[in-house]
């Protein structure tokens, strides 16, 4: 699965569970635990894989910058 395929899968996964991802968020991959992690932009990174690497950007739920 590619990592723009993993952050469509949390979007739809937080959306059916009430979150509409509204706001700007930002994604990281964690290569040591292999998933997608997302902060409030602007946010600094809040995981604990030192290897994570910033991927992308979300508005109001569309990625805008992969």
């Amino acid at each position: 699965m590619t990592k723009e395929q993993m952050v469509n899968e949390l979007i739809e996964f937080e959306k059916e569970n009430g979150n509409d991802m509204s706001g700007l968020y930002d994604f990281y991959y964690e290569p040591n635990y292999d998933s997608i992690r997302y902060e409030a932009s602007g946010m600094a990174y809040q995981g604990d894989d030192s290897e994570a690497e910033y991927i992308g950007q979300t508005e109001d739920g569309v990625p805008v910058n992969f």
